[in-house]
């Protein structure tokens, strides 16, 4: 139990993957013959090909409102179930707001340091360990503006200054 019935040819055995989660080798890549666990190692003829079989999975999206932000986060974005991860899903346009950001893209981590897509490409992810969701994270980036100073008809040089949104500044 633990190993596929082949063995790799360093002698060490292909790594199971018998949990619905993490999907199944099969030998026939329709899905026609499934490797059991628990066959002898010659039940297969050395150099038979395996296939990789992963199950559907689902999308959800995650608003993720930057900590220590002052604006509410609104909207949603509706999740696409069964997605085949041979095919993958395209990618909906971020239904979120939250005022005063602009959307970046989704990523795989709410940290932004997984994989990131935007709307419109195709997201083919494994499925982790925990379930058969695959939860997308919108990424924000605050808006940068100008202040700009002017004197009008007083002294002094007209100057502007950038700052970023929900970011302390100096006038």
């Amino acid at each position: 139990e633990g190993k596929v019935p082949l063995l790799k040819p360093d002698g060490t055995y292909y790594p199971s993957v018998m949990d619905p989660v993490k999907g199944i080798w099969w030998t026939d890549p329709e899905g026609k013959m499934i490797l059991e666990p628990g066959v002898t190692s010659n039940y297969y003829t050395n150099g038979t090909r395996l296939y990789a079989v992963w199950p559907a999975y689902d999308l959800e999206f995650v608003g993720n409102k930057p900590s220590g932000t002052s604006m509410p986060l609104s909207g949603s974005t509706t999740g696409i179930g069964d997605v085949d991860p041979t095919k993958g899903a395209v990618l909906p346009p971020c239904g979120f707001k939250l005022k005063n950001y602009v959307f970046t893209g989704w990523n795989t981590k709410a940290d932004g340091s997984g994989n990131t897509y935007q709307p419109g490409e195709t997201v083919t992810e494994r499925i982790p360990e925990s379930g058969r969701t695959v939860y997308l994270y919108a990424m924000w980036e605050p808006v940068k503006y100008s202040v700009v100073y002017d004197p009008g008809e007083g002294e002094g040089t007209r100057t502007s200054r950038k700052y970023t949104f929900d970011k302390n500044g100096v006038l």
